[in-house]
């Protein structure tokens, strides 16, 4: 099935404090595909949210060369 549905977030803990980056993965029925998590370490909320932009970025190259298509297969 494919996945449909990528939410991505990051956070910290205080600017500077303890970071993570994370996301889920979800299908076209809103079913729980997947999920991963990383701690970046002592950094601001900016940075956090930087390292998931580049997550983001990509996972949209993926699907592009997967063959043009924005979503996933498992």
């Amino acid at each position: 099935m494919a996945i449909s549905n990528v939410t991505l977030m990051g956070a910290s803990r205080g600017s500077p404090g303890h970071a993570a980056s994370g996301g889920i993965f979800r299908d076209s029925f809103g079913v729980f595909r997947g999920c991963f998590s990383f701690f970046i370490g002592i950094k601001s909320a900016v940075h956090a949210e930087l390292c998931i932009a580049m997550v983001d970025e990509i996972v949209f190259v993926w699907s592009v060369i997967q063959g043009g298509s924005s979503s996933f297969q498992e």
